[in-house]
């Protein structure tokens, strides 16, 4: 399991996960709610409307990966998943994600 802690840097795809979350949310919410147009009442009121957005990043995000490799030779296979192991932490080590932060 890999938890990372507040960084500056968020994969792409973090952020656009983020994002399709917070359209669903928004829509299903939004077509939840009955349209109000011709409902208003005949004597004088107040109406007021309102709307916010914040746009934040996550300081936590748990994954989960699994590496494997399938070889009639056990030590292939093995020399295989080292090598993408190899890659993974480079790759999250160069996204800024402290050693401490990952656990296997």
């Amino acid at each position: 399991m890999i938890c990372a802690g507040t960084h500056e840097g968020v994969h792409p795809v973090m952020n656009t996960i983020l994002r399709v979350s917070l359209l669903t949310a928004t829509l299903v919410i939004a077509a939840s709610h009955p349209a109000v147009a011709n409902d208003l009442p005949s004597f004088p009121f107040l109406l007021v409307e309102g709307k916010a957005l914040a746009d934040v990043r996550p300081d936590k995000a748990t994954l989960r990966v699994y590496v494997s490799a399938f070889d009639p030779q056990s030590s292939v296979a093995a020399e295989t998943v080292q090598k993408q192991l190899i890659i993974l932490l480079g790759t999250l080590a160069k996204h800024s994600i402290p050693d401490d932060a990952i656990t296997s």
